[in-house]
Order: C-alpha cells, then sequence, then structure tokens
C-alpha cells in the first residue's frame, strides 16, 4: 500500500511522550487511515499547518502523489468535517450527535445498574 509508512514517519516526528527544557510535551499527532483515506489531528492548526502538512506532503511526493486540494483542509472539530461519508464533529462539546444521546445514556443506565439488552426489553437480532 503506498500509504504504509505514514503512520511511522508521523510517530517519528512526534513521538507520544518526548521532553523538551525538563517538561513532557505530547503533540497528540493522531492518524486515522481507511485504504487510500486518511484524517491527522493534531493539538493546534499551526502544528498541522507548519509541520505536519509539509511532512506529509514529502511522504506523498516521494511516491508520485499530492494531497488534493479538493479534500485537504485544516479546521477545528467544532466546525466537524466530512470523512468516508460520514460528517465528523462536536456537538456543544459532545462528540456525539446529540440523536444519538439517548441510546448512550441508555446504556450507561443499563450499564451502571447490570441490566443487559435482553432484560431491558430491547430486541438483540
Amino acid at each position: 500500500m503506498t500509504l504504509d509508512g505514514l503512520e511511522k514517519l508521523l510517530l517519528k516526528h512526534f513521538p507520544r511522550k518526548k521532553w523538551k527544557d525538563g517538561k513532557k510535551l505530547t503533540p497528540k499527532v493522531n492518524l486515522v487511515r481507511y485504504a487510500d483515506d486518511f484524517i491527522i489531528t493534531g493539538d493546534s492548526k499551526e502544528l498541522l499547518e507548519n509541520e505536519v502538512r509539509p511532512l506529509v506532503e514529502r511522504f506523498l511526493k516521494e511516491r508520485g502523489l499530492a494531497l488534493s486540494t479538493d479534500k485537504t483542509r485544516i479546521t477545528h472539530i467544532d466546525e466537524g468535517f466530512d470523512f468516508l461519508g460520514q460528517n465528523l464533529r462536536k456537538y456543544d462539546g459532545n462528540p456525539f450527535d446529540p440523536q444519538w444521546m439517548p441510546y448512550f445514556e441508555e446504556r450507561a443506565f443499563r450499564k451502571k445498574f447490570g441490566i443487559s439488552r435482553q432484560q431491558a426489553g430491547i430486541k438483540t437480532s
């Protein structure tokens, strides 16, 4: 696969834990990949623009590829973005779409009290 090695490259340049001036620094650069589609998350817009994007562009150029100008953008998670046909965003600081909240609340309630889906009368097919 053409994108094999991208995750290792990012981990090499942005290790999970590194020290700078006696303080622990974790840049929080993460890659999510599905086939030839990927997203990269990071701590700040500046980190993504000035350090991550040039690194990814060089990686792709070595393989005869380039980032798509139509698909590539740096945005805040609150604004959201489309990935694999899904719109990903935070809703009022919550990473879940509000329409799913009743499901998660119900699930948390069942977990707290040790009630199975079957005991709660939820079909499990």
